[in-house]
């Protein structure tokens, strides 16, 4: 393994998300929701990390560590 795939595999990190483990290399929420096809623009769109909401608002500045829960709920219409 040459060094640069060695550092490139440092920088990722292991969460849960949704109940899955996944590998990653994005380490804010925004980001991580992109990812996933998730705009955070639309509404209805709650996430939790390890148990604590976080405000729309705060999802470009919060941080996903090695080992974080990662919650994704978005409301349904029914009826």
């Amino acid at each position: 393994m040459n060094e640069s795939n060695h550092s490139h595999l440092n920088d990722l990190i292991r969460i849960s998300l949704n109940g899955n483990l996944i590998t990653s290399g994005f380490v804010d929420l925004a980001s991580l929701l992109a990812m996933n096809g998730i705009d955070p623009e639309q509404p209805g769109i709650a996430v939790a990390v390890n148990d604590t909401v976080v405000q729309r608002a705060e999802w470009g500045q919060t941080r996903i560590g090695d080992g974080d829960r990662v919650e994704i709920i978005t409301a349904m219409q029914g009826g």
